[in-house]
């Protein structure tokens, strides 16, 4: 995805320089994500349980107990559910083995070389 390009819904996109040299590089991205429902004509009650429990479930993933008091409480605001923003954390560490690197006439000299990678990550 170049620069300028609209963002597919339900995706986000880092962009970032790495500089490396030859042998093993890390790049550790750390970044917030501030997720809303998506906005739906589903306004009866049985519509606002489920974004109850979707919001739930992405606050805190797995626990049933504590996921039931989020769903009571926000079932017991008046708040517009689809308006509630929530925030998780992204880390993702990236390691990257560059064995060669083209070689410069001399040692002042820098080649640049210009490779993009694509990742893929899934929130859990």
């Amino acid at each position: 995805m170049s620069c300028g390009d609209e963002i597919p819904e339900g995706k986000v996109e880092i962009s970032c320089s790495v500089n490396s040299s030859p042998g093993t590089s890390e790049v550790f991205i750390c970044a917030a994500l501030y997720l809303r429902l998506k906005k739906d004509s589903d306004a009866c009650s049985g519509g606002r349980q489920r974004k109850a429990a979707r919001i739930a479930d992405l606050l805190n993933p797995g626990t049933r107990a504590s996921k039931d008091l989020v769903v009571q409480f926000l079932l017991a605001s008046n708040r517009d559910l689809e308006e509630v923003i929530i925030t998780r954390p992204v880390h993702v560490k990236l390691k990257f083995d560059c064995p060669k690197h083209p070689k410069a006439d001399n040692s002042k000299d820098i080649i640049m070389t210009d490779t993009s990678v694509n990742v893929n990550v899934a929130l859990k």
